[in-house]
């Protein structure tokens, strides 16, 4: 075992013993609110797959987040089914939409593709308004909530937790994806489609497949944000098209092709509104124009996303630690001292040998 993994199982430790920890040293409502932030961040990371490492950009993974959220709250609320039994349904459905979603990216790419998606999200809400026998339309739907199995456990702790072990599975499975080779096939097809096709990659499978699992993972999100609140109760107006962009806008700002900054994601998204809102004394319009600037801030300072700020930064330390080269026409110190003691004959004493 290198010293590289022995950091980062070091690392991961404290960061899951301090997750775990964290609710018990917070009121519940912050525990809510974490267990919120949980959710956002596994949303972020099925774009992280989708827009970072395949290349194709998706404004509509919203809607999955809406249908997964709608998935559990309907079985949970008319049909009696257990919340944890859900969750495979509502990730069933997202990979099904996902993949169908997927199609068009077989047809176009770039600004037109984002536009197709775009479409998703705007007419979710309208759907979900339609279907108002099941959904509850514009008057929202109550849903049960989500009782611990063990006693002593507060409704939020208990949800904070199943998040955290859900979302620990996920983050782990997709870190492990990227490495493997399905995610060095992904990240070909970004960098060049026609390179992709000439090394036998199958252009085709792997963008409906990115669809296909960024859809899952945004609709297990959607599942699990209806378990993690004590009072749930849906409202189609909580899924519309700013839902979408704020978590395209959390995937450039963690950084687009990096595991990590999906978690980076989320907590900028949970916690700068309300910190902007905190600090200006500003409300409604005046503190989106404020939030809009400074996101533009963030993508002149740090282009490259938070991950890649810090990556740049430790890439510039390790460069200042390291032992710098020679100079370009002297020689090492040991050559130095052999030549002092075994001289080579200058010219003018060669040509004297030469001559007879």
């Amino acid at each position: 075992m290198t010293v590289r993994r022995v950091r980062a199982g070091l690392l991961t430790a404290t960061i899951v013993a301090l997750l775990s920890c964290l609710p018990l040293m917070v009121e519940p409502f912050e525990v809510e609110r974490l267990a919120s932030t949980i959710c956002i961040a596994i949303a972020v990371l099925g774009l992280v797959v989708l827009t970072g490492w395949s290349g194709q950009i998706s404004l509509g993974n919203g809607a999955f987040f809406g249908v997964g959220a709608y998935t559990t709250a309907i079985l949970v609320a008319r049909y009696g089914w257990p919340h944890l039994a859900t969750l495979a349904i509502a990730a069933a459905l997202g990979l099904a939409l996902g993949a169908l979603a997927g199609l068009p990216a077989l047809r176009v790419t770039g600004i037109y593709l984002a536009l197709v998606s775009l479409a998703l999200a705007t007419v979710f809400p309208s759907v979900v308004q339609h279907f108002a026998s099941f959904t509850g339309g514009t008057q929202g739907l109550a849903v049960p909530a989500f009782s611990p199995w063990f006693s002593g456990v507060s409704p939020e702790r208990w949800g904070y937790y199943v998040a955290l072990v859900v979302a620990a599975a996920l983050f782990l499975l997709v870190h492990d994806l990227g490495r493997s080779r399905v995610g060095r096939a992904l990240r070909a097809l970004r960098d060049s489609e026609p390179a992709a096709q000439a090394m036998g990659i199958p252009v085709a499978g792997y963008k409906v497949g990115a669809f296909a699992l960024s859809g899952a993972l945004a609709a297990i999100a959607g599942s699990l944000s209806v378990l993690v609140q004590p009072y749930p109760y849906l409202d189609p107006r909580s899924f519309t098209i700013v839902l979408s962009i704020s978590l395209v806008t959390g995937l450039v700002v963690g950084g687009a092709g990096s595991v990590v900054g999906a978690a980076i994601a989320a907590v900028f998204l949970d916690r700068v509104p309300t910190f902007v809102t905190n600090v200006t004394h500003l409300d409604g319009s005046a503190t989106n124009v404020f939030y809009g600037g400074l996101l533009i801030l963030l993508m002149f300072v740090m282009p490259g996303g938070a991950v890649g700020l810090a990556t740049g930064a430790w890439s510039r330390i390790k460069s200042l630690r390291a032992v710098p080269p020679p100079p370009v026409g002297t020689e090492p110190p040991s050559m130095l001292r052999q030549n002092s003691s075994n001289p080579l004959p200058d010219r003018e004493t060669r040509q004297t040998e030469r001559t007879p």
